[in-house]
């Protein structure tokens, strides 16, 4: 079984929100045994309840470096961000509008290094519209090649914001 996948059934067993559950449920019903899944295997039709609360971000390697855009934000996290980052660069909004990017930046750093899902819960780092609810994440990584991370896809419960 590969460690991402076996990280996944951990975390469905640590998980406080139903939503948490069902997002870990859908990720694990489309993660092959001994790698990551691909991009292509997400089908928003399979995940049509969860895609207010998921973003999706594609991971570019070309400085060297890895750089994060965010290429599809759903419209709850949207909404409790209060600010356009859809088909942003991560850094570059950091940059000019959000300083306290630097932590979902660093999350997904350690998620493209260790090719695991990243699973948090308490207070959120960032500042943003609805940051005194209490959140409960989730990264986990895919990859076009099944090896190297290629997309991250998350879900944030924002508690008491999330039905």
């Amino acid at each position: 079984m590969h460690p991402n996948l076996q990280r996944l059934h951990e975390l469905r067993g640590i998980a406080r929100h139903a939503l948490m559950r069902q997002f870990l449920d859908a990720v694990i019903a489309l993660h092959p045994a001994g790698q990551l899944p691909p991009r292509a295997a997400l089908d928003p039709r399979e995940v049509a309840e969860l895609l207010p609360h998921l973003v999706l971000t594609r991971v570019d390697y070309a400085t060297g470096k890895p750089r994060f855009k965010l290429t599809v934000i759903g419209e709850q996290t949207n909404s409790a961000i209060g600010l356009k980052l859809a088909n942003r660069y991560m850094d570059e909004a950091q940059a000019s509008d959000m300083p306290s990017l630097k932590y979902p930046i660093e999350d997904r750093e350690t998620v493209v290094r260790e090719g695991l899902a990243l699973y948090r819960y308490g207070p959120p780092r960032l500042e943003y519209k609805a940051d005194f609810a209490t959140i409960e994440l989730c990264h986990t990584p895919m990859a076009d090649d099944g090896i190297t991370v290629s997309h991250i896809l998350s879900v944030t419960v924002f508690e008491g914001l999330t039905g």
